[in-house]
């Protein structure tokens, strides 16, 4: 009897012991996935917050993610309506392709399906043709738009991306085009859209996570011989959404190993928190000649922030104002600084400050005011 007593205060003992213990989340035991891509880039698209890199700047190939700039010079400049004749020459293009025959007559909706859900080359070349004429003309608008924002390493010499020494990107500027389709609802309608038959064309979406992972809701795969496999997720979860680019991965198995378990890790380990709401006081500024001498400075829109759980305790925030006074008059529209979050070094965001209110300048009677209240003060 003894015996069950002890080894039954020992088993209660151990069980108190570990129960005492902290325990970690799962979500905290997860480390940065090992990627098989060489080049890699991750990003928050509602705050900016760069997840992870990997040799993100190095000049490379992109294969068809090309087509999710081609989608958005032809979103810019045509109808969905438009009928578009298909030449010889888009009919003939080499590789991945819709099946178009020459003269056949297809709209741009149609197209931008074939485009982005089978990579169609064809229909690449169709669109660029349509839309300025050749796809030499195509690529200068495609190369304009990439300038405006701000791809610097990036250049295109064709809609669909086959091997050309002289079209290439970098991981981090293909995520900044990628971020900016995602602005157009229509275009992340057909990159999400599974399978579709339109106007006689039969179209089963390449992007080997989208209807798998319920996290994904497109983007873009690609393949040629020099640029290796390469696809950009768009990943949602929470109310966060993520843009992740795998260039040059080996392997059609390793792009959908890495793309999965990076999904994964981010929609795991991130939480979109909403920290100040528009409005929110984060200082004062001077005015010179106002009705007031100072005024608060407010934030200009809601402040929201990605971040793992426990990097909540360590963000630490300032306020830069962009000068130690202001003039009246001082419109509440107008910003007098930044407002800044880090976690250590790195920046998390930066917001406009503005005025909490429209300051206006003192008239006579309000300099008249203030002597006379000078002279009371003096004689009191």
């Amino acid at each position: 009897m003894d015996f069950y007593k002890r080894t039954g205060t020992l088993l209660l003992c151990i069980f108190f012991f570990w129960a005492a213990e902290p325990h970690t989340s799962k979500a905290a035991e997860i480390n940065v996935p090992t990627l098989n891509a060489p080049y890699a880039f991750v990003q928050n698209l509602e705050t900016g917050r760069v997840l992870y890199e990997k040799s993100a700047s190095v000049k490379v190939p992109m294969a068809s993610t090309t087509k999710i700039m081609t989608a958005m010079i032809v979103s810019r400049h045509c109808s969905l309506t438009e009928t578009v004749t298909v030449s010889a020459a888009a009919a003939g293009t080499s590789g991945s392709s819709m099946h178009l025959t020459a003269g056949e007559k297809i709209s741009v909706r149609a197209l931008l399906y074939g485009l982005m859900l089978v990579s169609g080359n064809d229909a690449a070349v169709a669109l660029a043709e349509h839309t300025s004429g050749s796809t030499e003309a195509f690529c200068r608008l495609m190369n304009e738009k990439a300038a405006e924002l701000n791809c610097t390493n990036t250049h295109f010499t064709s809609p669909h991306g086959l091997d050309d020494e002289d079209h290439y990107t970098t991981a981090e500027d293909l995520g900044r085009i990628a971020r900016a389709y995602t602005q157009d609802p229509l275009l992340s309608d057909i990159c999400n859209t599974k399978l579709i038959t339109i106007e006689g064309h039969t179209l089963t979406n390449t992007n080997p996570l989208l209807g798998v992972s319920p996290h994904v809701s497109g983007m873009k795969t690609g393949y040629t011989g020099n640029a290796g496999y390469c696809l950009v997720v768009k990943a949602q979860h929470g109310g966060a959404s993520y843009i992740i680019v795998l260039l040059g991965c080996p392997t059609s198995k390793a792009r959908r190993r890495d793309a999965f378990s990076m999904t994964n890790y981010v929609v795991e380990q991130y939480r979109l928190y909403q920290l100040y709401p528009k409005g929110h006081v984060v200082g004062t500024v001077q005015i010179q000649a106002g009705k007031m001498d100072e005024m608060d400075a407010v934030l200009s829109q809601n402040v929201q922030c990605l971040l793992k759980p426990e990097e909540r305790d360590q963000i630490r925030e300032d306020f830069i104002p962009m000068k130690t006074s202001f003039s009246a008059p001082l419109s509440h529209q107008v910003p007098v600084g930044t407002f800044r979050l880090f976690i250590g070094e790195e920046l998390l965001l930066e917001t406009p400050v503005v005025p909490f209110k429209t300051v206006t300048k003192k008239n006579f009677w309000h300099h008249f005011l203030d002597v006379l209240t000078a002279w009371i003060y003096l004689f009191e």
